[in-house]
């Protein structure tokens, strides 16, 4: 028999994956038998573009390394950049302590504290930030980032 706290957890997840237009394959989503959710809460707000970048005709990626603590908060986090040409245009953007700052109030209630995460963001010139994927050895979450309607 199923669990219905396990069926209402995976409803809440299909919403999460539908209202995020989200694809997941999860199997490191669970702490151990007792947890049965997660909740993983996250603002790309202080995540500013340099002017040069937003300007010219750019399309990048950016990553970062994380591990967290039992409670789901990133405890340590290590910028990434996978694109050679314009590494030196995004340093101090998106490795200060304001974006590191913002990260650590991340949540992933759920995740495996023991696991450590990659966290990629796609930026698309005209378009903004686009998506948002995390993963790990065991699980891979993709999120799709709709523009704000004004």
């Amino acid at each position: 028999m199923i669990n219905k706290h396990f069926l209402m957890c995976l409803m809440i997840f299909q919403m999460f994956s539908l209202c995020g237009n989200g694809l997941a394959y999860l199997s490191d989503m669970l702490m151990d038998k007792n947890e049965e959710c997660y909740d993983i809460k996250f603002s790309i707000n202080c995540f500013k573009a340099p002017d040069i970048l937003t300007q010219a005709n750019a399309s990048f990626t950016i990553g970062y390394n994380i591990s967290i603590n039992d409670d789901g908060y990133p405890v340590d986090v290590a910028f990434l950049t996978f694109n050679e040409s314009i590494r030196s245009l995004i340093r101090g953007a998106f490795d200060s302590e304001q974006v590191i700052s913002c990260i650590r109030k991340w949540k992933f209630a759920g995740l495996n504290p023991r696991s450590t995460y990659t966290i990629l963001l796609r930026w698309e010139h005209m378009k903004g930030w686009v998506t948002m994927m995390i993963y790990s050895d065991k699980m891979n979450l993709y999120v799709n980032l709709l523009p704000d309607k004004d």
